[in-house]
């Protein structure tokens, strides 16, 4: 039984490793969450019944120090202004961090883990599906909305988030298996790197680059006087050398053509931690509360494009807006701890042999790359990066905090056991449900949709039925529909408003207005706010309208009132928690 679980646990590792990688990430909906959501769930299930039959677990004083750090971070949803966001970041942050957890349960078995060799072999996949990219061959919609193919992104969504993959991914190769003198080895493991740096500079990360950079100098200092003394290395390491020169002088020249705004969205991060600077605002809430905090110039950008300013581009000054400077100094106490240890380590095995220092130098160098990048960036929470980066946190933390075991009384296990089964239970219902209610997404059929087949027929029939019977208020919202889905919006909307005069308690004849409101506000923007008052009016008359909340969580969406927006949400998924549109809007308000 024990060897039976041992080995589905194994596979479920690599199918959650691939399953994270393969499944496309879009702006409107990150598929990459719900892979390492379910996955995280499936595992924690396994786990718990390991500690039905065996109570014991995996401690050591590492985990006391993430205990204060996740524990603070779970704190802060009772102060966060908008719970909503809160509750949505704390459901991916914390199934990354249980897969650290995860981990180190199992410490035996992390040595050599081949779920690392599906790692690599997936990373060299979207390398190449990366190239097709570049050639305009994609699969995937494109990241720029113009179809532009210059930044590659492969199935990640944003090609600055597959350059922390990248930046992680390059130096986790060197632990996945013994440096012997094996030919094909050999050229795996020099050749490998190279495809992916490549992929690495057609992303034209800067921030990535940067983070990788410095990943090639620690490598130098921690093993280039060892591998100097081989001639292949020597070759290698000098071509290597070459590449990131040119890649660096190509990055340069396209850097000009891309300026950036991070320095105000800097300040402004700064001012938000001098208003609340211990506790911080509560997880998840930066992009809500950030816009009266705008610099003038950046104000007059996001005007134009605002997904520039939904994060800080630094997470040490996002950490603490929204943990403060307690949150803050958890978070660094624990990372500085693990990689500190396994800097201490690496020195005091400086003489030794390569197959010594790699398996802690790879993920040690992955972390430190993907911190690099996040001083520019923000993507070490976002799912589809932060599962691998709480992997190597795990499989670093094996090699230099060894965990105890501890034993509980049998009694205890078996709660603990259920407690952990009922949890992975009730995450995995959450979960699916979510995602089958994204993937049976059917378009909703509105005032502009279902046309008659003969416009002109129906058109003479209600004209008839109006003239006979004009003091029906159906009539006219049956015509209105028609001229609305005839493109006719000027004639729709009279046909709306004699609606409203007859029928004042007509939630249909509102929602519809609102929607020929927006539809029309392109060419006069004062027509949102008019949009809005019908919404307003909607949900007035029927409090459970789901289009009425929605179109006007839309409304504030674009007006940029996010906090109100996300209200309206919330009340969407209070009456359907499985609404399709309304979990895709929330998607997009919160990255």
């Amino acid at each position: 039984m024990d060897k039976a679980l041992a080995t589905f646990r194994r596979w479920l590792w690599h199918l959650a490793v691939a399953t994270v990688i393969l499944v496309p990430s879009f702006r409107d909906v990150d598929y990459k969450s719900y892979a390492v959501s379910i996955g995280f769930f499936l595992l924690l299930l396994l786990e718990s019944l390991r500690i039905f039959r065996k109570p014991e677990f995996s401690f050591s004083p590492l985990e006391l120090y993430l205990a204060l750090y996740v524990g603070w971070t779970c704190l802060s949803y009772f102060w966060s202004p908008v719970d909503l966001a809160a509750s949505e970041y704390l459901g991916r942050f914390l199934p990354c961090v249980g897969v650290f957890w995860l981990i180190r349960q199992r410490p035996e078995e992390s040595q050599e883990p081949a779920s690392l060799w599906v790692w690599m072999g997936l990373a060299f996949l979207t390398a190449l599906y990366g190239s097709l990219q570049k050639m305009g061959l994609d699969f995937v919609t494109l990241y720029a909305e113009n179809g532009s193919s210059a930044r590659i992104f492969a199935t990640f969504g944003n090609p600055n988030l597959y350059a922390a993959f990248l930046v992680l991914t390059m130096p986790v190769l060197l632990s996945v298996s013994p440096w012997k003198r094996n030919p094909w080895i050999r050229v795996f493991q020099i050749l490998f790197p190279v495809l992916l740096f490549t992929a690495l500079v057609l992303t034209q990360s800067r921030a990535g680059y940067i983070g990788f950079f410095v990943e090639m100098i620690l490598a130098g200092y921690f093993i280039g006087t060892r591998a100097w003394r081989d001639t292949e290395w020597r070759w290698a390491t000098a071509t290597f050398a070459l590449l990131v020169l040119l890649g660096g002088v190509f990055l340069a020249r396209q850097a000009g053509s891309r300026p950036t705004e991070r320095m105000e969205v800097w300040k402004g991060a700064v001012w938000m931690i001098m208003e609340k600077p211990l506790r911080g605002w509560g997880v998840g809430q930066f992009s809500l509360h950030f816009q009266p905090y705008m610099t003038e110039a950046l104000a007059q950008q996001t005007q134009k494009d605002n997904t520039f300013a939904e994060h800080a581009h630094n997470e040490i000054l996002e950490t603490g807006v929204e943990l403060g400077l307690v949150g803050l100094v958890a978070a660094g106490f624990f990372w500085l701890q693990l990689v500190g240890r396994a800097w201490r380590s690496i020195i005091q095995w400086k003489d030794g042999g390569l197959e010594q220092v790699f398996p802690m130098a790879g993920p040690g160098l992955g972390l430190i790359g993907v911190g690099i990048t996040n001083l520019f960036d923000y993507n070490c929470r976002l799912p589809g990066i932060a599962f691998f980066l709480w992997m190597s946190a795990g499989l670093l933390a094996n090699r230099v905090f060894p965990p105890d075991r501890i034993r509980w009384k049998a009694p205890l296990g078996v709660l603990l056991g259920l407690f952990l089964a009922a949890c992975a239970a009730f995450g995995l219902v959450q979960e699916t449900r979510l995602l089958a209610a994204i993937l049976s997404e059917n378009s909703q059929n509105d005032f502009l949709k279902a046309v008659p087949a003969d416009l002109s027929a129906e058109l003479r029939r209600l004209l008839r039925a109006v003239r006979d019977q004009p003091d029906n208020a159906e009539n006219y919202h049956e015509l209105g529909n028609l001229f609305a889905k005839s493109g006719n919006l000027q004639e729709a909307q009279k046909a709306f408003e004699k609606e409203a005069v007859l029928n004042p308690r007509s939630t249909g004849a509102y929602l519809n207005l609102g929607n020929i409101y927006l539809l029309t506000s392109g060419k006069d923007p004062s027509r949102i706010d008019l949009a809005q008052k019908c919404y307003e009016k909607s949900i007035q008359l029927d409090p459970n309208s789901v289009d009425g909340h929605f179109n006007l969580a839309y409304v504030y969406f674009l007006q940029r009132d996010l906090k109100s927006a996300l209200r309206e949400l919330d009340e969407v998924l209070k009456i359907d928690p499985q609404n399709a549109k309304a979990l895709s809007l929330k998607r997009q308000i919160l990255p």
